[in-house]
């Protein structure tokens, strides 16, 4: 996908302002304030997942329709449940996005290490401290702050994170192709 404008969290929450909310009933409005007063959309629990959902696909496809990408991800808890959201757009949504993919797949393969460790060649039981470490990097060390910079008010730093982060993912994904066999036994394995 090609590269995205550069938004902060407030140039996104002032297209909202001026392109959704005149079209929403007050009602609505009052509930995409609250949404927004959220940690300026960025991700928060949800309170009322029937109504805050369509308020935010509504945002969402407003945004696509603009031509910029929007990252909307609603994750449901143990009893499948809506529980939180997340939602980021222009490049930082890309970049968000991406490494979010990249932390399922990490997370896919540690799983399926430790649960068939004992059947597993060692060579491949031997990548799960790596793949431990590409996730705790992307999830700790590089996700903060490319959401700082996304809540914060300065482009300079957004393209300077997203383009760490954008750097760190090519790595991954050059590290996941390296382990395409252990890949497919994954999968094949969630089959059986």
């Amino acid at each position: 996908m090609k590269q995205q404008t550069y938004l902060t969290a407030n140039e996104v929450l002032e297209l909202l302002r001026k392109g959704v909310l005149p079209n929403l009933s007050q009602q609505q409005q009052q509930l995409f304030m609250q949404l927004a007063n959220r940690r300026k959309l960025l991700s928060a629990r949800f309170n009322d997942p029937d109504k805050e959902i369509p308020i935010l696909e509504h945002c969402a496809n407003f945004l696509r329709g603009k031509g910029i990408h929007v990252y909307l991800r609603i994750d449901v808890d143990c009893d499948g449940n809506p529980d939180l959201f997340y939602f980021v757009a222009g490049e930082c949504g890309r970049v968000y996005e991406r490494l979010f993919e990249l932390i399922d797949r990490l997370e896919f393969l540690s799983l399926f290490l430790a649960d068939y460790k004992s059947t597993l060649p060692p060579q491949w039981f031997a990548e799960k401290k790596e793949i431990d470490t590409h996730t705790f990097v992307m999830t700790l060390e590089l996700m903060p702050f490319l959401e700082k910079a996304y809540l914060g008010d300065n482009r300079n730093k957004v393209k300077f994170w997203c383009s760490m982060c954008s750097d760190y993912a090519d790595k991954v994904e050059a590290y996941l192709k390296s382990l395409g066999d252990l890949e497919k036994a994954a999968m094949l394995a969630t089959l059986l």
